[in-house]
This record gives structure tokens, C-alpha cells and sequence, in this order.
């Protein structure tokens, strides 16, 4: 059976029966309920994913964003010092990369 959303073909349901079986089946009215199920589950599926993405992207962004501020505001209370700067900049690249454990370990 066609898996049919806004007129275009997203996929087909499995079946197994023979070439006759499956004609008497798409004419069966109980059938399209199923299908059109099936169509609303896998859109809901890829809209789930978008948001989960989405979601990743942003929480990276506001890692990055949050490093950057914490290393603009260490430089900015010891504009003369360049450890605390230096030392920032190493804190905030290890939780944007996580700890990193050498090869040879």
C-alpha cells in the first residue's frame, strides 16, 4: 500500500502477499486509515529529528557562546596578565572538546 502525503508517494507499507492479494488489499477501505497512520507517524518521526538537531546546534552554540564570554571577562578584569587569560582559553577549550587522552595511554 502507497504511503501518500500532500499527493506525493513517501514510501510503501511491507507486505508479503502475491501481486493479487495486494491489489484486493489497496481497494479494501480499512486499509487507508492504516496507511494514512503510518504517513502522520513517519512526518512526526522527521519532525522529531529536526527538533533534536535543532536542539543540539543551539546548546553547542551556547557552549561557545559562554566560553567566549568567560574568557572576554577574565581579559577584561587583568588586561596585563596573560596567564588568567591563558588559563580561560584552556578551561573553555576543554569543555568545548572534552578531555582528550593522549595515543600513546
Amino acid at each position: 500500500m502507497p504511503l501518500i502525503r500532500d499527493g506525493e508517494s513517501i514510501g510503501r507499507s511491507p507486505s508479503v502477499a502475491t501481486k493479487c492479494i495486494r491489489s484486493a488489499i489497496n481497494r479494501l477501505p480499512c486499509c487507508r486509515p492504516y496507511a494514512n497512520q503510518a504517513v502522520i507517524a513517519i512526518g512526526n518521526v522527521r519532525l522529531f529529528e529536526e527538533v533534536q538537531a535543532k536542539s543540539r546546534d543551539l546548546s553547542e552554540a551556547l557552549t561557545y557562546q559562554t566560553g567566549s564570554s568567560n574568557i572576554l571577562q577574565v581579559i577584561a578584569s587583568s588586561p596585563t596578565e596573560v596567564e588568567p587569560a591563558l588559563k580561560a582559553i584552556v578551561e573553555s577549550a576543554c569543555e568545548l572538546c572534552g578531555p582528550m587522552t593522549p595515543s600513546w595511554y
